[in-house]
């Protein structure tokens, strides 16, 4: 049998770092990565391999290139993005915590969430000071399934079998947790967002969510 291509995992890492850096407040280094040419190079890089997997979300994908490319106002989308997830008057529209959507009482940090912080610590991982917002934040899982795909690429080419299949029974884990509440979310996006930019992220995220789950064989 052919040993997987490490490619494949870091072309899916990327995805998951571009989806996780559209959902992060749009200014400073987020800024310049999202729309001074990291981002549309990191996608129309990854592309291709996706296609090779098959990948229904590959559409959606090139819909996003066509986005990150688009004369985008960032104040704007500051100001929306402050609006669906920071605060709104009198109720936030789409809060971007897990918790919101899958505990009875839609408080943050509640119980269904400790698997993700208890994989975050396994890492030896927290959330970044700059970030200053919760570890159940959407942007926090996404670029987390991405640090897991590197850390099974990584144990393929060093020839760590065992760190691989750690690294993806937790990347399991975590999509599953990923699946129960992003389509929720998502189209919580597109319902209430004034600004196309997010709409089309959401919809990425939701069809490359769906892909994840098939490819790591999930029910």
């Amino acid at each position: 049998m052919d040993a997987p291509d490490p490619t494949l995992f870091a072309a899916r890492a990327t995805a998951y770092s571009v989806l996780s850096l559209a959902l992060q407040y749009p200014e400073g280094e987020v800024e310049d990565l999202l729309f001074g040419g990291w981002a549309e190079k990191a996608l129309s890089g990854c592309l291709p391999e996706l296609e090779e997997l098959g990948y229904d979300s590959v559409e959606e994908f090139e819909k996003l290139l066509a986005a990150l490319n688009a004369d985008t106002d960032v104040s704007d989308l500051r100001k929306e993005y402050t609006r669906l997830f920071i605060s709104a008057h009198p109720q936030l529209p789409c809060p971007p915590y897990e918790s919101v959507y899958v505990s009875k009482e839609r408080e943050v940090l509640s119980d269904e969430v400790s698997e993700i912080l208890a994989i975050l610590r396994g890492w030896g991982l927290g959330v970044s000071d700059d970030f200053r917002d919760l570890p159940e934040h959407v942007a926090v899982e996404l670029e987390l399934a991405a640090y897991l795909l590197e850390q099974v690429k990584l144990g393929i080419q060093e020839g760590d079998p065992e760190e691989a299949e750690k690294a993806e029974g937790d990347l399991r884990r975590l999509v599953e947790h990923l699946r129960r509440w992003v389509p929720a979310f998502s189209e919580c996006v597109r319902r209430e967002s004034k600004v196309g930019f997010y709409r089309e992220v959401v919809t990425a995220l939701s069809a490359y969510v769906e892909d994840e789950a098939g490819i790591l064989g999930l029910p």
